[in-house]
């Protein structure tokens, strides 16, 4: 019970991979995400529209700021 925005990113599996720019929300399956992509998901989310939003992240194929809908 906040009157603050808040967005909770939890990602899969973390790698050292570089990034790749690109995501998926809901991942159905287990997987990894680098973690330069989710440093990337977070700077993103401070812009989304995803208020008060819990966001499952992995890598994927759609771009992370189109992903987030910013």
């Amino acid at each position: 019970n906040t009157d603050l925005d808040y967005v909770i990113v939890q990602p899969t599996a973390l790698t050292n991979d570089p990034a790749q720019g690109s995501i998926t929300l809901q991942p159905q399956r287990q997987s990894t995400i680098p973690r330069a992509d989710v440093a990337d998901v977070l700077v993103a989310a401070l812009d989304s529209n995803r208020h008060r939003d819990t966001v499952k992240i992995a890598s994927g194929d759609e771009a992370i700021v189109k992903a987030l809908h910013v």
